[in-house]
């Protein structure tokens, strides 16, 4: 009887051990599928170029991903916050407030006009976003903020904006008419990242807080024709060099099919 009693007893512990190593199992199993989708997560990642610590793929901007050395999105915040600290560091930039050579906006003839000297970009195209027009517009509707811009650089602005875009005047009335102005905190509180020139590309005339490109947006489209005439400005303003040479090609087209009409030219007799 006692040697039964022994085995089961030994079977017992035997069961057991075989319990605690199951469990020890299926815990090292566990491991190895967290190990493994951590690994299976790591080919979307890749290591910064400029502090060469991997990150996964949310932390790169779509832009900076697709270089083979690009920087994670806090690489790249803090070398345009130097950016942009050495830049405020300079001298005031001088602004001009001279009458600009205008167009027509197509479309628009003789209502709706834009300078034709604005800057280009680098690639000679329309920016993604506009916000450098969009922000000065709905500041010079909800009027100064304390720190960022006052009531005298809101003055020049308005006079800047409406030699570069002569409508500017009309859209700001409008906007006030539509009640922009009301949603003065909730657009300030709405406001991150860096400032905006309230004049383009002018350092020291103010700046103002960086509106979201939502809230720039509906700020707008509180009147569809403002909204629609900022709209064909901003793609214009952008083309005038494009939209010279089409209508240059246009006319050169014309005149080639009215000399075909009138026939060859005399010879000298």
């Amino acid at each position: 009887m006692a040697s039964a009693a022994n085995c089961v007893n030994r079977i017992t512990v035997i069961a057991r051990e075989c319990a605690a190593v199951g469990e020890e199992l299926e815990d090292l199993a566990a491991r190895v599928r967290t190990l493994g989708a951590r690994m299976d997560a790591m080919e979307d990642s890749k290591v910064c170029g400029e502090c060469d610590f991997r990150s996964f793929q949310s932390s790169f901007s779509k832009k900076q991903w697709n270089k083979s050395t690009g920087m994670c999105n806090v690489c790249a915040d803090a070398i345009r916050a130097a950016r942009y600290e050495k830049e405020e560091a300079g001298p005031p930039t001088e602004v001009f407030l001279t009458p600009r050579p205008l167009m027509d906006v197509p479309g628009f003839e003789g209502a709706l006009q834009v300078c034709r000297d604005w800057p280009p970009t680098k690639k000679g195209r329309v920016p993604g976003t506009q916000s450098n027009v969009f922000v000065p517009l709905v500041a010079c509707v909800i009027g100064p903020v304390e720190d960022f811009y006052t009531a005298a650089e809101l003055e020049t602005a308005m006079a800047w904006w409406t030699l570069a875009l002569p409508a500017w005047p009309r859209w700001v009335e409008s906007l006030r008419r539509a009640g922009l102005h009301e949603r003065r905190e909730m657009l300030l509180k709405s406001a991150k990242g860096q400032a905006t020139p309230l004049i383009f590309r002018a350092r020291g005339h103010g700046k103002v807080p960086h509106i979201k490109g939502k809230e720039q947006s509906a700020a707008i489209e509180l009147d569809m024709q403002v909204a629609l005439e900022v709209y064909a400005c901003c793609q214009v303003i952008y083309s005038v060099k494009h939209l010279d040479a089409a209508e240059a090609e246009a006319a050169a087209l014309g005149n080639g099919e009215n000399c075909a009409a009138a026939g060859p030219a005399p010879k000298a007799s």
